[in-house]
């Protein structure tokens, strides 16, 4: 019989530490064009939908690149773009 090793895995979710978009779609556009052209400044990428004053007021430097800015930074962004209109 062959030897067999098994263990038991738990798995325990972690609170929601990136916040709620108020908006599923506008924050998953956002996304998406953040990312669009990897090695473009955040400011270049959104360009058109957040100016440099929306992104500094979230905490975002407008010369960084989509993957320097961390998740929840994504999520306050788009908020905050939904609450301005």
């Amino acid at each position: 019989a062959p030897k067999v090793d098994s263990a038991v895995v738990r798995m325990i979710p972690v609170p929601n530490r990136i916040g709620t978009a108020a908006d599923f779609a506008h924050f998953s556009n956002l996304v998406r064009d953040a990312f669009h052209q990897r090695r473009k400044t955040i400011r270049n990428n959104l360009k058109g939908i957040a100016d440099d004053e929306d992104l500094q007021a979230v905490g975002i430097l407008p010369q960084q690149r989509a993957e320097e800015i961390a998740p929840e930074l994504y999520v306050r962004l788009s908020n905050h773009l939904v609450a301005k209109g």
